[in-house]
C-alpha cells in the first residue's frame, strides 16, 4: 500500500471577458476599446483578466504580455496581482494615422507561472482599440508669414484678389463625431472694419473687392487685413489660425485734371508788351505720382474780329508755361483788328494713358490810344460870301480815329473808362484865324463865321486846324483849310430828294476784261437853284464816302453809277455825300446822301488801305530806320486771310527791307548819303495764303510805291576869301592863276560845283571840281587891263540848293601902287592933306607945298585911298619938295623905295630942315627911312627897304596889292 499518488493535469489559463463566460485561449473572442485620439499618455485604456484553475498553485498565477502591437510601441501592459493586465498608453494614439481602418490591434498572451517553463500554458487574446477622432490639429496656413499683393485701385469688384491657402491635419469621420474637424471657414477679422471694402469667401479663402477701392475716394493706399481660419471641430472644440494679408493699392490714372477756375472772362490792353503776365491757370488731380503731374498747353485760339466774324488761328496770341500755368502774352493784340481772343487751355496729366480737361478763357481786348486822329484831307478849300452873318456855316471838316474805344470795364489798372474816349475827337483852330473871324465847333468840326468878313481887306484865309482825341495821353494831327472870301451868291442848290438808298452786287464788274466798260446805274439826283446865270448852273460831284472812286456821278445829269468792282468783305456799306454845286461866285453847294448797300460775293483778295504809297525818308536816316508800314487787310479767314508782303520789280534791293509779315519798310544801309538813286520805285504785293493746301487759289493785290530820299541841306558852301592878283607883264596861256577851295559841311555832302562869271570871264577856265583857275589865252595890256571875276560854289542839294560866291580880281600890265609919306624935322603935322604923284611926275620934281595949303594932283592909280597917299609935313615950317625916283616906284622891279627930297624956304631957296623922313604905307603896314640933307643943297635921298613879309605868298611875277 503505497501512498496514493494523484496525477493532476493543470488546465491552461483562460481570459475572462465581461460576458461572465470562461474563454480559453482557443476562443476567438477579443477585447474592444473605443478611445479618442487625444487620450493622454499613461491612460489605462483597457484591463484584461485571466483565470487559471490551478488556483493558488504557482501554476495558477498568470502573467500578461503584449506579443504584437504597432511599431513603434504605443501600448504598455502591466500585470497586477489580481489576475489582471492593465493596457496603458505610452504614446499618443492618432486617428489620422490609422488609415484606412481607425483601430489598433494589440495581441496579448497570458501565461501561467508553472514551475516548469516548458510546461507553462498560455492563452491569447486581442485588444482592438478603436480610435475616434478628436479635433486636435489646428488649421495650417501655407504662408504663415503673411500674404502680399499689389493691385490697381480700379481692381474689379467681386474679382479674386488673393486666395488664402490653409489645410487641417484632422481626418473627418463621415457621419460621426469629428466629421467637420478639417472643414475650414475663412473670415476677415481686422484691418477693414472702419469702411469695409473687402470680403472673403468663407469656404475657399478667396479675398475679393466688395466695393470700389478708389484710393482717391477712400483715402487708403494700402490695407493690412487679418484673416481668421477656423475648423469645424466640436470635440473638444474648434481650432483656428490667423494670417496677415497686405494689399497695396497702386494708383490708376482714373481722374482728369480739374481746373480750379473754369470759363473765365478776362481783359487785356492792346498796349501790353510781349511777355506780359496775363494770369495763371491752375488745375488739380487727386491721382498720385505721374498721374497727378499736370502739363498745361493751349489747344485752340480764336479771334473775334471787329466785324463780328470769328476765326481759329494757327498761331498763339498767348503762351502758357507748361509747368506753372503762368499765361503770358506771345504777340501783341490789336483792338482795331479784333475784339476778343478766346483761348482754350488744356491740362493733361502724365499718366498712361493721360487724362485731360479744358477750360476756356475769353480775353476782351481793351483799347489803347495808339492811333492818331487824321483829317480826311490834308488841305480843305471853302468859299464864303463876304459880310456873311455870324454863325454862317463855312465848311465841315472831318477826321477819323482808328481807335475803337474799349468794351472793357475799368478793372484794368491805369485804363479806366478813358479808353472809351480814344475815338472821341475835338476840333480846334490853332492859327491863321486873323481877327478871329472864324469859329469851329469842337465836336462836329463845323466851321462858321465869327466876325466881319471884308473881301476888300482880306480875300483869303489860310486857317490851321487841329483835331485831338480824348484818349490818355491825347493824340492830335493838323490840317489846313483855305477859305476864299467871295462876292455874293445867295442861293444854294436844292435837292428834290436829299437822301436816297440803293443796293448793288459786289461783283457787278464795271470794266470786264476784254470788253467795253459797263456801268451799273444806281439812282439819279436832281437839284434846282433859284439863282440865275452862272450862279444857277448846277453840277454834281461825289464829295465824300468814296475814297476809292468806285462811283461816278454825271456832272450835268446827276446819274450815279458804279464804275469799279466793290468788295463787300472790306466795305459792305457806302454813305456817299452827293454835292450839288452852282457856278456862282462865291460858289454854293448842297449835300445829299446816298446809302449804298453792297451785296455779298465770295471773291476777296487782300486789299491795301491806301491806293499807293509815296514815301519820303531823309538822307540822314540810320540803319534800321522805319520808313513806313504797309497795311493790307483780307476779310477771309484762316490761311486765306493771312497776308504776306513782298517787293515786286524793285530797284530798292539791298537799300530797303520789307517785313513780309508786318509790312514794315526799314532802311538796310548805314547811310543813304550819295546813293545812286534818290527815288526808288517798286511794286508791293500783298498775297494771301489761299494755296496753302495745294488746292486753293492764291489771291493777291499790288500797289505802286515810291520812296524819295530827300536832301537835308542846311549849310552854304564854304569858299575862299576874295583875292587880287597883279601881273606886271604878259600872262601866258594855260597859266594857273590860283586854286579855289570850297567845301560843303552838310553830313551828306557829295561835293560842290564851281562856276565862273563876269565880264570877259571866257578868257579863263575854272575846273568845277578841283577849283583850278587857269587862262585859256594869253593876257596882255592890249586886251583888258583889269578882270573882276565871280566864282560861285553850288552844293549838290536835291531839293534846296545852296551856294556861295567870292571875287577874284586880276590886274595885268600895271605896277603895284605904293604910297609914300614924306616928313621933315622928325614928325608929321596933323591936317596936312595927302596926294599921290601922277605917272608923268615920276623922276621929276614934285609940286612945292606950303604948310597949311594943299595941292592934290591926279592919282597914278584908278582910285585914291587913304592908304595910298604921299604925306608932306614940314617941321620946322618950311616948304618941302620931293622927287620920286623912277627906280623906286614900281614893284616888283625892286623891293625898295627911294625918294629924293629938298627943303626950301618961302622964297624957294634951299633951307635946312634938319632931318627928312619917308614913310611907305602898304595895305595897313608901313616902313620908313630918313636922311640928312647936305649942307650945300639941303637935298638927300631916303631909301626904304620893303619887308619880306609884304610879299609872303607871292610867286612868279604877280603879287597881291
Amino acid at each position: 500500500p503505497f501512498p496514493a499518488v494523484f496525477c493532476f493535469i493543470s488546465p491552461p489559463p483562460y481570459f475572462v471577458f465581461d460576458t461572465g463566460e470562461y474563454v480559453f485561449n482557443t476562443t476567438p473572442f477579443h477585447y474592444a476599446s473605443i478611445q479618442r485620439e487625444n487620450v493622454p499618455v499613461g491612460t489605462v485604456i483597457e484591463t484584461v483578466s485571466a483565470v487559471d484553475r490551478d488556483g493558488s498553485l504557482p501554476s495558477g498565477q498568470v502573467r500578461f504580455d503584449i506579443v504584437d502591437q504597432p511599431n513603434p510601441p504605443i501600448f504598455n501592459l502591466t500585470t497586477t496581482d489580481s489576475h489582471e493586465g492593465r493596457l496603458a498608453l505610452i504614446n499618443s494614439i492618432d486617428y489620422e494615422a490609422r488609415v484606412p481602418r481607425d483601430e489598433y490591434v494589440v495581441k496579448i498572451t497570458v501565461t501561467d507561472q508553472g514551475p516548469h517553463l516548458p510546461t507553462r500554458l498560455t492563452a491569447t487574446t486581442s485588444v482592438i482599440v478603436t480610435v475616434t477622432p478628436a479635433n486636435d490639429l489646428p488649421p495650417v496656413i501655407h504662408n504663415p508669414d503673411g500674404y502680399n499683393r499689389t493691385i490697381e485701385e480700379d481692381y474689379p469688384i467681386n474679382k479674386t484678389i488673393i486666395t488664402i491657402n490653409a489645410t487641417d491635419g484632422d481626418r473627418n469621420n463621415p457621419g460621426g463625431t469629428g466629421e467637420r474637424d478639417n472643414v475650414l471657414t475663412y473670415s476677415i477679422i481686422d484691418g477693414d472694419e472702419m469702411d469695409p471694402r473687402f470680403a472673403i469667401n468663407s469656404q475657399t479663402g478667396a479675398i475679393y473687392a466688395a466695393r470700389s477701392l478708389d484710393r482717391d475716394i477712400s483715402g487708403y493706399t494700402s490695407y493690412n487685413l487679418t484673416v481668421l481660419v477656423v475648423d469645424g471641430g466640436t470635440v473638444p472644440g474648434p481650432l483656428d489660425a490667423t494670417v496677415s494679408v497686405f494689399i497695396f493699392l497702386e494708383d490708376v490714372n482714373d481722374n482728369r485734371p480739374d481746373f480750379t477756375r473754369k470759363n473765365q472772362d478776362r481783359s487785356i490792353s492792346e498796349n501790353e508788351y510781349v511777355g506780359y503776365v496775363a494770369g495763371t491757370i491752375l488745375a488739380t488731380d487727386p491721382d498720385r505720382g505721374e498721374n497727378r503731374s499736370i502739363v498745361y498747353s493751349i489747344k485752340t485760339t480764336e479771334l473775334t474780329y471787329v466785324n463780328g466774324t470769328k476765326e481759329e488761328i494757327n498761331y498763339d496770341i498767348f503762351d502758357v508755361n507748361g509747368t506753372s500755368g503762368v499765361v503770358t502774352l506771345a504777340s501783341r493784340v490789336n483792338r482795331e483788328l479784333f475784339t476778343t481772343v478766346t483761348v482754350t487751355f488744356a491740362a493733361s496729366d502724365e499718366g498712361r494713358p493721360p487724362q485731360g480737361s479744358t477750360t476756356i478763357y475769353t480775353y476782351t481786348v481793351c483799347d489803347y490810344n495808339d492811333n492818331i486822329p487824321r483829317f480826311t484831307q490834308l488841305e480843305y478849300f471853302a468859299n464864303i460870301v463876304e459880310n456873311s452873318p455870324d454863325n454862317t456855316p463855312v465848311f465841315t471838316v472831318n477826321a477819323r480815329d482808328a481807335d475803337l474805344g474799349s468794351s472793357c470795364s475799368n478793372s484794368l489798372p491805369g485804363l479806366g473808362n478813358a479808353s472809351n474816349l480814344n475815338f472821341e475827337l475835338r476840333y480846334s483852330i490853332v492859327g491863321g484865324n486873323v481877327g478871329m473871324v472864324f469859329a469851329i465847333d469842337a465836336v462836329t468840326g463845323n466851321i462858321t463865321v465869327n466876325g466881319l468878313l471884308n473881301r476888300e481887306n482880306t480875300s483869303l484865309y489860310t486857317v490851321n486846324l487841329s483835331v485831338t482825341d480824348l484818349g490818355t495821353p491825347p493824340l492830335s494831327s493838323q490840317s489846313v483849310i483855305v477859305i476864299n472870301i467871295t462876292d455874293g451868291n445867295d442861293h444854294s442848290p436844292v435837292f428834290l430828294n436829299d437822301s436816297l438808298t440803293a443796293s448793288i452786287p459786289e461783283n457787278a464788274v464795271s470794266f470786264p476784261q476784254g470788253g467795253a466798260a459797263r456801268f451799273s446805274h444806281l439812282v439819279t439826283f436832281s437839284a434846282t437853284d433859284n439863282d440865275i446865270g452862272t450862279n444857277g448852273f448846277i453840277y454834281y460831284e461825289i464829295t465824300a464816302g468814296d475814297p476809292d472812286s468806285s462811283f461816278y456821278i454825271g456832272r450835268k445829269n446827276g446819274s450815279v453809277t458804279v464804275v469799279k468792282d466793290l468788295d463787300r468783305e472790306q466795305q459792305g456799306f457806302y454813305e456817299l455825300t452827293i454835292t450839288a454845286f452852282d457856278e456862282g461866285l462865291p460858289q454854293r453847294s448842297t449835300d445829299a446822301t446816298l446809302d449804298v448797300y453792297v451785296l455779298d460775293a465770295n471773291e476777296e483778295p487782300p486789299n491795301f488801305t491806301l491806293p499807293a504809297y509815296n514815301l519820303e525818308v531823309p538822307e540822314t536816316a540810320l540803319l534800321g530806320a522805319v520808313v513806313d508800314v504797309i497795311n493790307a487787310t483780307d476779310t477771309d479767314s484762316g490761311e486765306n486771310g493771312r497776308i504776306t508782303y513782298t517787293f515786286v520789280n524793285s530797284n530798292a534791293s539791298g537799300v530797303f527791307i520789307l517785313n513780309n509779315r508786318t509790312g514794315e519798310i526799314t532802311t538796310n544801309v548805314t547811310s543813304l548819303c550819295r546813293m545812286d538813286n534818290i527815288t526808288y520805285g517798286f511794286t508791293i504785293r500783298a498775297a494771301d495764303n489761299g494755296a496753302f493746301d495745294g488746292v486753293g487759289q492764291l489771291l493777291f493785290s499790288e500797289i505802286n510805291a515810291t520812296i524819295v530820299v530827300y536832301d537835308v541841306n542846311e549849310q552854304n558852301p564854304v569858299i575862299s576869301a576874295p583875292q587880287t592878283f597883279i601881273y606886271p607883264s604878259l600872262v601866258q596861256n594855260q597859266t594857273l592863276i590860283t586854286t579855289i577851295n570850297s567845301s560843303d559841311l552838310d553830313p551828306c555832302d557829295t561835293g560842290v560845283t564851281l562856276s565862273l562869271s563876269g565880264v570877259n570871264s571866257d578868257d579863263f577856265s575854272l575846273d568845277p571840281i578841283t577849283g583850278r583857275l587857269m587862262t585859256v589865252r594869253s593876257l596882255s595890256t592890249d586886251r583888258v587891263r583889269s578882270y573882276e571875276l565871280t566864282v560861285t560854289s553850288q552844293d549838290s542839294g536835291s531839293f534846296k540848293i545852296r551856294q556861295s560866291t567870292t571875287q577874284i580880281n586880276i590886274v595885268v600890265g600895271m605896277r603895284v601902287p605904293i604910297s609914300y609919306s614924306i616928313a621933315a624935322g622928325g614928325g608929321y603935322l596933323q591936317g596936312v592933306p595927302a596926294f599921290t604923284p601922277t605917272a608923268g611926275q615920276v623922276g621929276q620934281e614934285m609940286t612945292y607945298f606950303r604948310p597949311g595949303t594943299s595941292n592934290v594932283v591926279n592919282s597914278v592909280f584908278s582910285t585914291l585911298t587913304a592908304s595910298n597917299t604921299l604925306r608932306i609935313a614940314p617941321d620946322p615950317p618950311v616948304d618941302i619938295r620931293g622927287q620920286l625916283l623912277s627906280a623906286s616906284t614900281l614893284w616888283p622891279d625892286t623891293r625898295d623905295v627911294r625918294v629924293a627930297m629938298q627943303s626950301v624956304d618961302v622964297n624957294n631957296h634951299a633951307a635946312d630942315p634938319g632931318l627928312l623922313y619917308v614913310d611907305v604905307v602898304y595895305s595897313g603896314m608901313s616902313a620908313n627911312a630918313s636922311c640928312i640933307p647936305s649942307a650945300q643943297s639941303f637935298r638927300c635921298v631916303a631909301q626904304v627897304l620893303l619887308p619880306e613879309t609884304w610879299f609872303a605868298g607871292v610867286s612868279g611875277s604877280s603879287g597881291t596889292a
